[in-house]
């Protein structure tokens, strides 16, 4: 069964291509423009990895995660943050290094990074 990622982003020219790229990877991918929307489609079971953006229309990425982090369902599951607001996780007080990817980014990086965080 493809391992299944939420994508938050809302600029959708990025989505598309994050989306196109993991879906030829072999990940089963949702997409959601504002947290609103993200926030509806949350249901059992989980998402593999959550791949969140920072700036959005309607909230933050880093609420968000917070959020994910606090639910019994979501609390153990990867979060992949993307900004194009630092190049740094430490800037946003983030865990490490591996759980941030500062845009523009690499697609291979993009991808390295996310099989790393899914592992069977």
């Amino acid at each position: 069964m493809a391992k299944r990622i939420f994508v938050l982003e809302d600029d959708q020219g990025i989505s598309e291509i994050v989306e196109m790229v993991l879906e030829s990877e072999g990940y089963q991918v949702s997409c959601f423009s504002n947290v609103a929307s993200f926030n509806a489609a949350l249901s059992a079971p989980p998402a593999d990895l959550y791949l969140l953006d920072i700036m959005l229309p309607d909230g933050n990425g880093l609420e968000v995660r917070k959020s994910l982090s606090q639910n019994e369902l979501t609390s153990k599951q990867p979060v992949l943050v993307m900004s194009a607001h630092t190049n740094s996780p430490e800037d946003i007080n983030w865990p490490g290094p591996q759980y941030f990817i500062a845009k523009p980014f690499d697609i291979a990086e993009l991808t390295e990074r996310i099989a790393s965080l899914i592992k069977d």
